[in-house]
């Protein structure tokens, strides 16, 4: 099936469900079984479909990779079809009604992806108000942008290793898109959380260093508050540039974490573990000035 398909069966769904409950006039051939079906469908499709997802997540990082690749692939869903379209036969019921529930039971099992909200973008976060700040002292720049501003402005903080540390507000995922623009003061780095356990400081961070000697990587930090990151990713191409504009880049998801530099890939990890579905920020060393921050919830 097609993202197109993916994105309108639930749509469709929802409209013929609430048109057969509301307007029974309106389709006088639809018995009321199957009214009272479509509109089932409809709810598990739009109200199931982000539990369902968080519990995919949850199960990642509890389950030995074979086993989640089984219980999240397409032949444990049509198995579990198979036993309940069996427990049905059993207890006599219609083919009607075996029919109808096997149907919605398929809807409510659907991938993690199959559901209404896709795509969500989030932008214009050069705002404090958007931000839960845990250490440091972000500022917005009204001098200084990209091409012009304000931006949002990571202080040096000598208080803390992370510097100045940023959260979302009320934005959880666990697979995403996140972009900004950055310029990095000298010795300056710049790390994109994602995956992030925001109370016990446990996350995937993409560091964007401009070190002479380091590397842009992506990190793991693990074991609470203070610096335990380690790099996870064993390719590194370069490091970013101080005193200049950049792009950078993050996919992430429970299967993979991508980090791109000026539209080119730099590292990459395979099979994270969710944490958490925060997203934040922090600097170190020196000042790291960001714009243009988007957010797109996949």
């Amino acid at each position: 099936m097609d993202k197109s398909s993916k994105f309108y069966l639930p749509i469709i769904l929802a409209l013929v469900g609430i048109l057969a409950a509301l307007f029974p006039d309106k389709l006088p051939n639809i018995s009321t079984l199957w009214r009272i079906g479509f509109f089932i469908a409809a709810i598990l499709m739009v109200v199931l479909q982000p539990l369902i997802s968080k519990l995919v997540g949850w199960s990642k990082s509890r389950l030995p990779g074979h086993a989640y690749a089984f219980v999240t692939s397409a032949w444990f869903r049509l198995l579990l079809i198979l036993v309940i379209v069996s427990i049905l036969l059993l207890s006599n019921q219609s083919i009607q009604n075996v029919i109808l529930i096997s149907v919605l039971a398929l809807l409510a099992m659907a991938k993690p992806e199959f559901r209404l909200l896709k795509n969500q973008t989030i932008n214009r976060l050069e705002d404090l108000s958007k931000w839960h700040t845990i250490t440091g002292t972000p500022k917005i720049d009204d001098r200084f942008g990209n091409p012009k501003p304000p931006g949002l402005l990571l202080e040096k903080y000598s208080g803390s290793p992370t510097n100045t540390l940023l959260f979302v507000k009320d934005v959880n995922m666990s697979a995403g898109v996140v972009e900004l623009d950055y310029y990095l003061e000298p010795e300056g780095i710049v790390n994109i959380l994602v995956l992030a356990d925001k109370d016990n400081h446990n996350w995937y961070m993409a560091r964007f260093d401009s070190r002479d000697g380091e590397h842009d990587n992506i990190l793991l930090n693990e074991g609470g508050p203070g610096a335990h990151w380690r790099p996870v990713s064993s390719v590194q191409k370069g490091n970013s540039s101080k005193r200049r504009w950049h792009k950078a880049r993050v996919e992430f998801s429970i299967e993979t974490i991508r980090m791109f530099r000026d539209g080119a890939l730099i590292a990459a990890i395979n099979d994270p573990q969710l944490f958490g579905e925060y997203i934040g920020m922090f600097n170190e060393v020196n000042d790291a000035h960001l714009d243009n921050i988007t957010i797109i919830k996949k």
